[in-house]
């Protein structure tokens, strides 16, 4: 018998462990069964009909961290895991629910195109070996998945984004996690309360309207627009410290209020019928339905003080990312980077962004164009073809070689945005050379580093190219000084709603290892 400090947990036993009871994409399973070897490496894993069956020195109490398991049988007694109380907490039923719930807890406050599956994160800190005393950073955070999930199990993360509504958004879901869902009702009933509906148009507005007000004038009618500026008055005024997660609230409605066009990524005026329910009861019901949804979430968890920090910064900037991290090294890099020619990250969320001031108009496009991945221009752009052909950023011999496969592939029938691809595939990777230095220096000496990113395609000249982003991707950190330690596809696995048939089918969980020395 083996003990690990907690008398009988560690025993030689027999455990049964259930799946939850939704349909398993093959990756799950085979992450399933990875998760459980982490956990009982000395102990023997068979599959059974509903899950797995484990025989031999395990810790009980450690499988509860389980990510892929929803109950833990031994002894006669069964146990279902933290994962299980959290999917099940937003459908409140007594059994598992009949789909994989991605929404649960802060995870529910804002969409946020191009994030990934929390289930994912979840289970590589199980994987990778992170604890109490491990830090996580994420160069690419979104909207905070990696950042909620290392709160949620009690792990310190720092993230940055150059999108400042992205750590907006992550900013809100720490507050959500720390306070309690009745202090949160009680301040969407005083907001509600306070909101006056007979407010007009022209008194929300300058006498001289600014960037702000006229740029937001053309997108959104003027009674919607009287209607968000009241309500984010009365948020201001009413909401204390749950101002920042109702205004992701409202942020959250703005696509489908305005006169752009809600089904598509990019700038395009309205084709579809607006709403019929108006905006502030749309809010309303939203508003409640997430109190409820992050209260059942605290009965099953309680509340989470967060360990987390979210910084609006470039991950190309090795001395700023330094800063964030305080100068102390992270032990694991959890990230879901974007990829070449990437979602419009910055066009799609725009009226968010100058709604909530987070960014003036006028710099909108410069910050579309600095995003790794951007389809954008940048100022003062070199000329990417003679870079290509001189490989000037010392890329991979494999990814300047593709790049210039796209070069030479344009044809006579290719518009500006399609000649303009090779140029962007190449810069794309040169950012991700930056972001891999930059990671080599703020990571410890055999830290692990987990991207999860699909492969996409173009084409050219008539031609369809496939962009191996994964496979290139690793070439790129090797010759930055890491390893490749595996590589698992995650099959049938893909995000997006919007753009279908351009978008990710398959992506690709790589993990690899810094074998240089630490620099930070």
């Amino acid at each position: 018998m083996s003990s690990s400090g907690n008398g009988e947990s560690r025993a030689e036993k027999k455990v049964t462990l259930f799946f939850h009871r939704y349909r398993y994409f093959p990756y799950e399973k085979d992450l399933a069964k990875r998760e459980v070897q982490r956990f009982a490496p000395h102990s023997r894993i068979d599959q059974s009909a509903n899950g797995l069956v484990v025989t031999g020195p395990v810790d009980v109490n450690r499988l509860r961290k389980l990510t892929y398991v929803s109950a833990i049988a031994t002894d006669g007694t069964t146990t279902r895991t933290m994962q299980h109380d959290l999917e099940n907490s937003v459908s409140r039923r007594p059994d598992s629910p009949a789909r994989q719930s991605t929404r649960y807890s802060a995870h529910a406050l804002h969409e946020y195109k191009g994030r990934f599956n929390p289930q994912i994160v979840g289970f590589l800190l199980n994987y990778l070996g992170a604890d109490a005393e491990s830090r996580i950073f994420d160069p690419f955070c979104g909207s905070g998945t990696t950042l909620v999930e290392s709160a949620i199990h009690g792990i310190e993360s720092v993230g940055i984004d150059i999108n400042p509504l992205a750590v907006f958004i992550s900013t809100a879901k720490f507050s959500a996690l720390a306070t309690p869902a009745d202090e949160i009702r009680a301040a969407l009933m005083r907001v509600l309360e306070s909101f006056d509906a007979s407010l007009r148009y022209e008194q929300l507005v300058l006498l001289e309207p600014d960037d702000r007000q006229t740029y937001l004038a053309a997108w959104f009618m003027p009674d919607v627009l009287a209607t968000l500026e009241a309500l984010r008055k009365s948020i201001t005024d009413h909401a204390g410290n749950a101002r920042r997660i109702l205004l992701a609230l409202v942020s959250d409605l703005l696509r489908d209020y305005s006169l752009q066009e809600p089904t598509d990524l990019r700038i395009r005026r309205r084709i579809s019928a607006m709403p019929t329910k108006p905006l502030i009861e749309a809010f309303e019901v939203k508003a409640k339905k997430f109190v409820q949804t992050l209260a059942a979430s605290q009965e099953a968890v309680g509340l989470i003080e967060p360990k987390s920090k979210a910084f609006v910064g470039d991950s190309k900037n090795p001395r700023a990312v330094i800063d964030y991290l305080s100068g102390v090294p992270a032990d694991f890099v959890i990230t879901s980077p974007p990829y070449a020619t990437a979602l419009p990250y910055i066009d799609t969320q725009r009226l968010s962004l100058v709604w909530l001031e987070l960014c003036s108009v006028p710099n909108i496009r410069r910050l579309e164009g600095e995003a790794v991945g951007s389809r954008e221009r940048r100022a003062r752009e070199p000329d990417w073809q003679k870079r290509i052909l001189e490989n000037s950023d010392v890329l991979p011999t494999s990814v300047a070689e593709f790049c210039c496969e796209l070069s030479q592939a344009m044809g006579p029938d290719d518009g500006f945005r399609r000649r303009a691809t090779p140029g962007l595939v190449y810069r794309y990777f040169a950012d991700m050379k930056k972001v891999f230095s930059t990671l080599s220096e703020v990571i410890r000496k055999q830290g692990r580093l987990a991207f999860v990113v699909g492969s996409n395609h173009t084409t050219l000249g008539g031609h369809r190219f496939e962009i191996e982003t994964p496979t290139l991707l690793a070439a790129v950190a090797m010759k930055l000084g890491f390893r490749v330690v595996e590589q698992i596809e995650l099959q049938t696995y893909h995000r997006y709603e919007l753009h279908r048939k351009n978008s990710i089918r398959c992506e690709n969980l790589t993990i690899f290892e810094l074998e240089e020395r630490d620099r930070l």
